[in-house]
């Protein structure tokens, strides 16, 4: 498996003013951020850069943050987290 595959996560940010972002986990070594939404659906997105990353953590709407700099980036949809 490459590298890329295997992100490591230090730990998982719960969004506190999202509607559906509920917890992000970054890996700032392989530029991978997983987002798991409030229905428990979760995608990871390729390549985010580190300061995208911080934006949404410390935007007044990490949600209209999230859709502007992470999503365009484009996504691959996970198994969904079991709620």
């Amino acid at each position: 498996m490459a590298k890329l595959d295997r992100p490591r996560f230090d730990a998982e940010i719960r969004i506190e003013d999202s509607n559906w972002i509920s917890t992000i986990q970054y890996d700032p070594e392989t530029l991978v951020l997983d987002a798991k939404l409030t229905n428990g659906q979760r995608y990871r997105y390729r390549d985010v850069p580190h300061g995208s990353f911080a934006r949404v953590v410390t935007a007044r709407s990490s949600g209209q943050a999230f859709n502007q700099l992470i999503k365009p980036l484009g996504h691959k949809k996970l198994p969904r987290a079991r709620t």
